[in-house]
């Protein structure tokens, strides 16, 4: 798994399109689950803190699940 540190670079390297859909992910999963899952403890904080973030839904993106992004995205 990749550091917290790691994530946020490769989130912060995206085109900016492309980051939206991340960072709105995000915040509109913020579920358990998904934080266990995806990334180590103190990402989602620190993820939340990085960007001003929308209240769009994943489906706004064309993605069916958090695993799907996270794989298009190369984040898994």
């Amino acid at each position: 798994m990749k550091s917290a540190e790691e994530i946020i670079l490769e989130i912060q390297e995206l085109p900016p399109q492309e980051r939206q859909k991340v960072e709105d992910f995000v915040t509109a999963n913020k579920e358990e689950e998904f934080k266990a899952t995806y990334y180590p403890p103190g990402v989602i904080q620190m993820l939340l803190q990085e960007a001003e973030l929308s209240k769009k839904r994943i489906d706004t993106f064309e993605c069916s699940s958090a695993d799907e992004l996270c794989k298009s995205l190369g984040l898994k």
